[in-house]
């Protein structure tokens, strides 16, 4: 088990990072912008990794050149320590426009990060980031994608739409495997510089919300998943699916019948996913836990139970009662811890699809703690 500094980590990048460092197995040490920096130097020597991810993005949230003074204060928490501690620091492409106040400030917080390490040789990366989005990102707020998938979902509006104006979108997850190549030290001739992340899909808005559209309007085919051949299309969907509001995750199955019977088609999928039979004994509990990016449909087939659900961040929860003859589908969204409860005496029985394979090297998959209050 590593230990792990992740200041600024109650923003999008900090708790996606955290939840995939606990399901690990991990400690995270989490240090928001406004906590006393004076404890900042004992969280500093506690720790096997540091992630400076705290910044002003917007100017409701504060002066821009608190990025720089910020930056100056880390700096001086590291001073205060007795070893040195790799850090990573989360700037922005943004940096390399002159035009920009939040780039200008990103700039100068680079340029603090930059001196100490050229005069101490203190252990530091300075990444510049493109567009990131996934699941959590605040609505209006901290990715384009959030504000597109929420409006296609309400089918409301969505704001101006730059058609021209191209821009690089990266996904949260695929963030996170490339971070864990930094703490791994694969990356040890790049201390020091500044390094610019190009990987990303590049779009204009107008793009990435006509993509959002089809992807959604594939969903609500209801049976048909998708071709999962495209792994920016993988990653929208997941985005998306994880802001659809608890009352619509149920789903309704249409039957065929006559009297020799019914069909009943439940999944289409060209490429990608996969099946699996879930059968939760009497008086049992299964699951408790959740995915990052994957998510599944859950076919109650035979018997009765609850499925409960809950957003592994902010602890907002839901259940639903199973029944084997109400013909019921529920999907599950990535971001939200869930379990099966058989209370009865017979077998429930429930088929899944799950949108990736079973992967033993990657699985997607993270116990819940059920003691806790959220990450």
């Amino acid at each position: 088990m590593s230990k792990y500094l992740l200041i600024g980590g109650g923003g999008f990048i900090g708790i996606n990072l955290a939840a995939y460092l606990k399901g690990k197995g991990h400690q995270v040490f989490v240090f928001h912008h406004n906590d006393d920096l004076t404890k900042l130097p004992l969280l500093i020597d506690k720790s096997d990794f540091i992630f400076l991810l705290a910044g002003v993005n917007r100017s409701e949230q504060g002066n821009f050149s608190d990025n720089k003074t910020f930056a100056e204060s880390v700096v001086k928490a590291l001073k205060q320590t007795s070893i040195r501690i790799p850090l990573l620091f989360a700037s922005s492409l943004q940096a390399d426009e002159i035009h920009s106040e939040y780039g200008k400030s990103k700039k100068e917080a680079e340029d603090v990060l930059k001196s100490f390490f050229e005069m101490s040789g203190y252990p530091i990366y300075i990444l510049r980031l493109p567009n990131i989005f996934g699941k959590w990102a605040k609505i209006n707020h901290h990715s384009v994608v959030a504000t597109f998938s929420d409006c296609i979902i309400r089918e409301i509006k969505p704001p101006f739409i730059n058609k021209q104006d191209v821009k690089t979108y990266f996904y949260i997850d695929d963030l996170i495997d490339l971070l864990m190549e930094y703490d791994r030290n694969e990356h040890s001739d790049q201390l020091g510089k500044i390094i610019s992340v190009k990987k990303g899909a590049p779009l204009t808005a107008e793009q990435l919300f006509v993509r959002l559209e089809e992807i959604y309007k594939m969903y609500n085919n209801n049976t048909l998943i998708g071709d999962y051949s495209n792994q920016l299309d993988v990653s929208l969907l997941a985005t998306l699916l994880s802001y659809i509001p608890f009352t619509m995750w149920e789903r309704p199955i249409q039957s065929h019948s006559d009297n020799r019977g019914s069909f009943m088609e439940l999944i289409r999928a060209p490429i990608g996913g996969q099946f699996a039979l879930n059968v939760v004994n009497p008086h049992q509990i299964k699951g408790n836990h959740y995915h990052m990016s994957k998510w599944e449909r859950f076919i109650v087939l035979k018997g009765k139970g609850k499925l409960e659900v809950k957003n592994v961040i902010n602890n907002a929860s839901f259940s639903f009662n199973l029944d084997g003859n109400e013909k019921q589908m529920i999907d599950i969204m990535p971001g939200f811890s869930h379990r099966l409860i058989n209370a009865s005496s017979s077998p429930l029985m429930v088929l899944i699809y799950a949108s990736r394979l079973y992967d033993e090297d990657n699985l997607d998959t993270y116990t819940a703690d059920e003691e806790k209050d959220g990450l």
